[in-house]
């Protein structure tokens, strides 16, 4: 590859981005910067083209760069004209061939998906050129923790994913981590010496909040995301119960289920009138969201995945908003406030949410330095960063 090109990426990623999940929001807003950063990004998706320049735009608020080139591998049949099948396999094979159908092959191609990794490397399309694997999750470890191996069926599962785990890990040309933490776990599981390439996760609102001042006199608290239960929505509920709690405002797409758990909570404690329900935001509408804001939380539970391998929006979102965190005491969440003054709470307890909540409260000078630090700090966990940081790694890769 000649030093004065362009690097050209492949980016399979076999999602709809008319279905909405966070996921999605990273995996289009690195793809844009990777490309706003220099490389040539062809983004291969789930999904038709019809309309989707305008949901990049109007829903995910990105502007498409002129060298982020997209297409569409759907990974859905219909059987007999009616039944719908959708899977990874169909989305495989498809994308490999609308990528050999392109002009010229890629310099290296970028995958988050750990089938679509696996695939990829035991197929070998592109003789020479490499596969780097975006890790986000050790699964197997994750499977693990929240399975009961003693079934038959989840022993199975759980072999089958470290089987697939092991094999991406010794193939990949290279592994990019979004945590110190995963990929330190990652060389133990593996043996592996993984280089340190690690890219956290990122903000679109770096430098956007510069003239937003904190109102320490608001009571609401504002959680922002999705409610899996790892991600502890259920202890900042339960932490209202404790004297000086404000309110929770409660943001993203919630189903029925989900919201029918946390309601049967916040009656038990008594506490539902102090719980809003506010509904999913779509990414482009956080901005506006965020200038209201004044404290946020990130409550994550106790489990592997938010000890180590997590790497919130949320966070960085909140960061570029100067707003006061309340936030679970992780390693994964220290490697990127490190020693900031937050509200550091006590994983799974909480009264020490509470607590956190109230120092920040009663400590507002405290409080109002540490915001402004926060949004400094943000302007290294911008979009345009990762993927600069991206494209650095792969050029270094390539020109092995």
């Amino acid at each position: 590859m000649p030093s004065n090109n362009p690097i050209k990426v492949f980016y399979p990623f076999p999602e709809d981005p008319r279905v909405h999940r966070a996921r999605t929001i990273q995996a289009l807003n690195t793809a844009a910067s990777l490309a706003k950063a220099g490389a040539e990004v062809a983004l291969f998706l789930d999904g038709k083209k019809e309309g989707f320049e305008e949901l990049l735009s109007s829903y995910y608020g990105i502007h498409k760069p002129q060298n982020l080139h997209v297409e569409f591998s759907s990974r859905e049949k219909v059987i007999m004209g009616v039944l719908p099948i959708r899977s990874n396999r169909l989305f495989n094979s498809r994308f490999l061939r609308v990528a050999k159908g392109l002009a010229s092959p890629p310099d290296a191609i970028f995958c988050r998906h750990l089938k679509t990794a696996e695939f990829l490397l035991k197929k070998r399309p592109f003789r020479g050129v490499p596969v780097v694997f975006e890790a986000h999750d050790i699964f197997h470890l994750s499977f693990q923790e929240e399975n009961n191996l003693r079934c038959f069926r989840n022993r199975m599962k759980h072999n089958r994913l470290k089987r697939r785990e092991t094999f991406v890990l010794n193939s990949a040309g290279s592994v990019i981590s979004i945590t110190s933490h995963l990929l330190k776990r990652m060389r133990d599981e593996s043996g592996v010496g993984f280089p340190e390439n690690i890219a956290p996760d990122g903000t679109a609102f770096a430098g956007l909040f510069e003239e937003k001042k904190l109102d320490l006199s608001d009571n609401r608290i504002f959680y922002i995301g999705s409610f899996q239960p790892w991600k502890g929505v259920n202890l900042l509920i339960e932490a209202l119960k404790y004297p000086g709690m404000g309110e929770l405002v409660l943001v993203g797409p919630m189903n029925g289920k989900e919201k029918e758990e946390l309601s049967l909570i916040s009656k038990r404690l008594g506490v539902l009138n102090k719980v809003s329900f506010r509904g999913p935001v779509a990414p482009s509408g956080i901005s506006s969201l965020l200038k209201e804001v004044n404290f946020v939380a990130v409550p994550n539970g106790n489990d592997l995945r938010s000890r180590l391998f997590t790497s919130p929006l949320k966070l960085f979102d909140y960061m570029a908003a100067g707003a006061a965190i309340i936030a679970s005491d992780h390693p994964s969440i220290r490697e990127v406030l490190g020693e900031e003054k937050i509200g550091w709470a006590k994983p799974g307890d909480p009264s020490s949410i509470a607590g956190a909540y109230r120092r920040l409260k009663e400590n507002q000078g405290e409080t109002i330095k540490t915001s402004l630090s926060l949004k400094k700090k943000a302007m290294e966990y911008s979009w345009d960063r990762r993927g600069e940081r991206i494209l650095e790694i792969l050029s270094n890769l390539c020109a092995r």
